[in-house]
């Protein structure tokens, strides 16, 4: 019992700053060890991310198309290989803390009547904070970076990437199911495509105003609580306290990534080479349509969120 009670109040200490102040997003023991803690935290995560999606479009080029014929004659295009480099993935990354703490003192006076009988008045109130603290990070990926070699680059298991961080789950990005889920949105787009304008089923597909046809969106979230509490119970002649808590804490972190892998947009745009003469470069973006599509996927979770108190 003494150990429970130990235990209960270490906890109550640790998160007694709860509410109080601007909620860290890495937990205390990162953030005694590392100074920049915030930001080594998100930059591996960010890096962990990208290292999955790179390893999943080279999975996912790996397999083979779809050969499309009209008649005897194969139409077909490098736009019908899985992640061409057009392609991409349009991403947002929410890392959010929210702290409470709140006290609530409470005591009952009791009057003695006569035959054994009682009466009390009850006496309470309530002190409570909360901070709610989070970043949003939005960027893209094209196909054509994401299928470039990893040797060298920041996947490399010994690259550094500052102190190691434990205050997300999404750090460990393999076990997201991020890549597993690239590899399949490919082939399950490839499958009974959307319809094409063209009438011999080439070119780009149908579509409703708003949204992306033949685009897969993924969203995975982690809500982590952790609550503690402390309850201080006298039963005297007179006076008497409930056994609510009298303290009590918790902090909720919610680490959220959504995706939207869709067909992009490309373009040719006039660039110097190193000689001074003028040349077209193509540049692969994210098109509008893809655009939308994620916006709407994120209005949802945005309501989503607002709704569970989140």
């Amino acid at each position: 019992m003494r150990t429970r009670s130990s235990l209960a109040a270490f906890m109550a200490i640790g998160l007694s700053g709860c509410g109080l102040s601007y909620s860290r997003l890495p937990e205390v023991w990162d953030q005694t060890k590392d100074p920049n803690a915030t930001v080594n935290l998100e930059i591996q995560v960010k890096n962990a991310i990208r290292c999955e999606l790179k390893k999943g479009t080279v999975d996912a080029r790996s397999l083979q198309p779809t050969v499309r014929y009209v008649g005897n004659k194969v139409v077909s295009t490098p736009e019908d290989s899985y992640m061409p480099d057009s392609w991409g993935v349009l991403i947002q990354l929410t890392l959010q803390a929210d702290e409470k703490s709140s006290l609530t003192p409470g005591a009952s006076y009791k009057t003695p009547l006569t035959n054994s009988q009682t009466f009390s008045v009850g006496l309470g109130g309530q002190l409570s904070s909360e901070n709610i603290h989070y970043h949003k990070y939005n960027f893209y990926y094209s196909a054509q970076e994401l299928a470039e070699p990893m040797i060298g680059s920041s996947c490399a298991p010994d690259f550094d990437l500052g102190p190691k961080t434990t205050s997300s789950p999404l750090v460990d990005a393999s076990n997201l199911g991020i890549r597993e889920w690239l590899t399949a949105a490919v082939q399950v787009i490839d499958f009974h495509r959307s319809s094409r304008a063209a009438r011999n089923g080439e070119g780009p597909p149908l579509g409703v105003a708003g949204t992306q046809s033949d685009s897969s969106q993924y969203d995975n979230k982690f809500i982590v609580i952790t609550d503690a509490s402390v309850a201080a119970t006298w039963s005297l002649i007179r006076v008497s306290t409930p056994s609510s808590p009298l303290f009590d804490t918790s902090r909720t972190r919610t680490h959220e990534l959504l995706m939207t892998l869709a067909p992009g947009a490309s373009s040719f745009q006039a660039a110097k080479d190193k000689s001074g003469k003028t040349v077209f470069v193509r540049v692969n973006r994210p098109s509008q349509a893809a655009v939308d599509a994620h916006n709407a996927a994120l209005i949802g979770s945005a309501v989503s969120n607002a709704l569970q108190g989140r």
